[in-house]
């Protein structure tokens, strides 16, 4: 080890077992050891602990060109079958359908929201997403700092208006936290706020810190937060 780590010796130990997931049986990692022997003869060791593992699937539709999606649902119109794009920087919010409780959910979850209120275009007053319309969305990052707060991320993946399920791009309209300020700073203040997505997630995630002393925290239904749509990523 380099001279200025005053450290001797790192041994990094790791144990495997065999963990049963979904329909198959994997090898993962149960336990790390990080132990460390210093210069002073001090001697340090961290131990970090899997647990909970989990199996995650995708759900993916391929149109072909020239043809269209049918709907699911008889009698639906032709708008539903069809929806037209929607535009970007179209603001809205949700409110979530079920609660999500802190000790049994996790990164990878699906959730469900509805749309509070019709989203209007301002120049022809006309509803461009009704009100009550599910969004489907995803928890992007699950964190709990003990003692302190929860910090949990999600993001909206699609819209289903009229039995009709579309990919759904949009980004949180509350953006008063700046990159340089923490989530500690912002934690002065009462109540709780959304601040904008760590480096690794993608600009579309929307953070909400949860001051809470406790070790359990659910987020309630009917919880609401404000977004506005994004344009579709280009296609290459």
């Amino acid at each position: 080890m380099p001279p200025e780590t005053h450290i001797c010796l790192v041994t990094d130990t790791a144990n495997y077992e065999r963990m049963r997931i979904g329909s198959g049986d994997f090898l993962v990692p149960r336990e790390s050891v990080l132990r460390t022997l210093q210069t002073d003869s001090g001697v340090t060791e961290a131990t970090i602990a899997y647990s909970s593992c989990r199996e995650y699937t995708s759900e993916s539709t391929i149109h072909f060109s020239g043809t269209e999606p049918r709907p699911n649902t008889a009698g639906a119109s032709n708008s539903a079958s069809s929806p037209s794009p929607l535009p970007a920087g179209l603001a809205f919010s949700v409110v979530l359908a079920n609660p999500i409780d802190t000790s049994i959910a996790a990164a990878g979850d699906v959730f469900l929201a509805r749309i509070r209120l019709p989203a209007v275009d301002q120049t022809s007053n006309a509803v461009l997403i009704p009100a009550g319309a599910t969004i489907r969305g995803r928890i992007v990052r699950m964190e709990h700092f003990p003692g302190t707060r929860f910090v949990i991320a999600i993001q909206l993946e699609a819209l289903e208006v009229g039995g009709i399920a579309t990919p759904f791009y949009a980004k949180p309209k509350d953006t008063r936290v700046s990159r340089n300020q923490t989530e500690r700073t912002y934690l002065s203040r009462p109540g709780v706020h959304i601040v904008l997505p760590q480096l690794m997630e993608l600009g579309n995630a929307a953070s909400f810190v949860f001051p809470r002393s406790k070790e359990h925290y659910v987020v309630p239904a009917g919880y609401e937060s404000s977004w506005i749509t994004l344009p579709p990523p280009a296609t290459p």
